[in-house]
């Protein structure tokens, strides 16, 4: 898995009314590039790391479910 950072420098508004004041994104991807591959988001709230074949190995990975 390759990590990536998306930082976003404006004022994100929330839907609840607030805004954060900047954000940075942290996400990994199986490939450099993608386009015109089948793309799976895989989000998780329960855990900082953003590397979810650390945390379901029997399922994401090469030769596996994702």
């Amino acid at each position: 898995m390759i990590e990536k950072t998306y930082i976003y420098k404006g004022d994100f508004p929330l839907e609840a009314g607030g805004t954060l004041k900047g954000l940075t994104i942290r996400y990994h991807v199986s490939c450099e590039n993608h386009i015109g591959k089948k793309v799976i988001w895989i989000c998780h709230a329960l855990t900082a790391n953003s590397d979810a074949s650390d945390w379901w190995d029997t399922l994401v990975g090469e030769g596996k479910l994702f």
